[in-house]
């Protein structure tokens, strides 16, 4: 009888509690019964060939891990330059408003008063788009990354642990 692996691992946000769940997400990996591997567990793995099998997958595993960490920081560190584009932005455009209620104040010929005020119209429609747009790209996208940061932090520490427990136990197979 053919005998198969299974891992567990945090991988969705249970959105009602705001907190992270366990859901069981199956890699299948060499053959054995069907097992949920725990530290505790690792005991019921008899030769090397296994022990190695479990250790090259979860060493990929945790490289996965690692690459999408790091292209999370980066996008994070990407998200506060778009944010200081659109505050330079919004400064340019709050100075372009000053200027065009000065202008205002000067004008007296009906024409160019209703020009310079449509003028100013497109510009503080401008403005409010600009506050919406960085209220936008700091809230919900840095929120969403947090949590998705925090997620990858937990696989990799559960990753860290298989790997210690497998080493362990290729360590006590080699020595009995």
């Amino acid at each position: 009888m053919k005998k198969k692996f299974i891992f567990f691992h945090p991988h969705t946000i249970n959105k009602k509690a705001d907190r992270f769940t366990y859901k069981s997400a199956p890699w299948q990996v060499g053959v054995t019964s069907k097992v949920k591997i725990t530290n505790m567990e690792l005991s019921i793995l008899s030769k090397e060939s296994e022990v190695d099998n479990l250790l090259k997958f979860a060493n990929e595993r945790k490289d996965d891990l690692d690459f999408r960490r790091i292209v999370l920081i980066r996008e994070k560190k990407d998200m506060s330059g778009t944010v200081t584009d659109i505050d330079t932005e919004l400064i340019k455009v709050n100075a372009k408003l000053t200027a065009s209620n000065a202008i205002l104040g000067v004008l007296t010929n009906s024409d160019d008063v209703r020009d310079e005020t449509l003028k100013k119209e497109r510009l503080d429609v401008r403005r409010k788009g600009l506050e919406n747009r960085r209220e936008d790209a700091n809230v919900e996208a840095l929120v969403m990354l947090e949590f998705e940061m925090e997620e990858i932090a937990i696989r990799i520490t559960k990753t860290d642990e298989l790997i210690a427990g497998l080493n362990t136990r290729k360590t006590e197979i080699l020595a009995g």
